[in-house]
């Protein structure tokens, strides 16, 4: 299944997947999925790409722009899986990160 991703998707997907609990094996994995989503040095020119660098937040000129993927490590997928299990909860209802991090996981899951 073919997932399309914008380049603020693929920030995010980027910074929070590297919080990830992981073994060797999925360091691995993770890796291979950093470099298949990371944004060009072409791209950040040709779409104005920056980041603000007091809040970590992604601007874009062109926030339309989207790449389309086949597929991702299945090691990676399955981590995203377990870590929204496992902290997918009434106790983290608040917490702003874990629902960014949980929303990002989820488009490519």
């Amino acid at each position: 299944m073919a997932t399309k991703l914008t380049l603020e998707d693929r920030y995010y997907l980027s910074m929070y997947s590297r919080r990830l609990p992981c073994t060797l094996q999925l360091r691995f994995a993770i890796d291979a999925f950093l470099d298949q989503i990371e944004i060009t040095p072409e791209e950040l020119k040709n779409h104005g790409v920056k980041i603000n660098g007091e809040t970590m937040e992604f601007e874009c000129k062109n926030p339309e722009v989207e790449t389309e993927y086949e597929d991702f490590p299945e090691p990676v997928k399955s981590s995203m899986r377990s870590y929204i299990k496992m902290l997918d909860h009434d106790k983290n209802n608040k917490n702003v990160m874990l629902a960014k991090t949980f929303e990002y996981f989820r488009k490519i899951l």
